[in-house]
């Protein structure tokens, strides 16, 4: 789920006379996608209300809130650069960089089969249905099919089970019908540990004297008990 990250940046005066901090960017990159997509630049200075006025020893602190996806694979590398002048007129720099990956802790993956059994009884994996003869006839050469949907959780915590919506479509004429599935579970089985898997099935009669094509989408939701 979504985390709020707090990025704190201090600036410190470390040299030996006053000065006035006139820059202070930001620039931060989430891979993925990376470059140019993921990246993103702040002006620190351009909301920041304080002084920004620092004598050697004296340092102020800008800091933001970010929202990340912990469900989310990603590396964050984020470089800081600030430049001070002094009165003068020199100028004098330093950059600063911090990273972090986030390694998902709310990860699921379903897995979907189809098995067909044919008029002689056998059964055979629904891409291996035979096309029935031209002269068949609609409703002579019914197949029942069963469709089963296996969700495990490959993460690191424990959480439950909250969407499992099944949509299929029939082309031509490319109709979809939508079946939310989470009913046909337990409120007490739909909590699931890491390497924990549930099944779901469900069954259809096809009329494969029909020249169709059957195309499944299955969405599975779930929420971690730290999220």
């Amino acid at each position: 789920g979504p985390t709020t990250a707090n990025y704190c940046y201090t600036i410190t005066n470390t040299g030996g006379e006053c000065g006035t901090v006139i820059r202070a960017d930001r620039t931060r990159t989430a891979t993925p996608p990376g470059p140019p997509d993921g990246t993103t630049t702040k002006d620190l200075l351009a909301d920041f209300t304080g002084s920004t006025d620092l004598c050697p020893g004296e340092s102020f602190e800008i800091c933001e809130d970010e929202e990340i996806s912990t469900c989310d694979e990603v590396c964050y590398e984020t470089m800081v650069s600030t430049e001070i002048e002094m009165p003068n007129g020199t100028t004098c720099e330093d950059t600063d960089m911090y990273d972090f990956c986030i390694e998902p802790g709310c990860q699921v993956e379903v897995e979907t089969t189809c098995t067909a059994t044919l008029p002689d009884g056998t059964e055979a994996d629904c891409n291996d249905i035979e096309t029935p003869p031209e002269d068949c006839a609609d409703g002579e050469n019914l197949v029942s099919v069963e469709y089963c949907y296996t969700i495990e959780n490959v993460g690191n915590s424990c959480g439950a089970i909250s969407k499992l919506e099944r949509t299929r479509t029939k082309t031509p004429p490319g109709e979809s019908t939508t079946v939310d599935l989470l009913p046909q579970v337990d409120e007490a089985n739909r909590e699931l540990c890491p390497g924990e898997s549930l099944e779901v099935c469900e069954e259809e009669e096809l009329d494969t004297c029909e020249e169709a094509c059957y195309e499944t989408t299955v969405v599975v939701d779930a929420t971690m008990e730290d999220s």
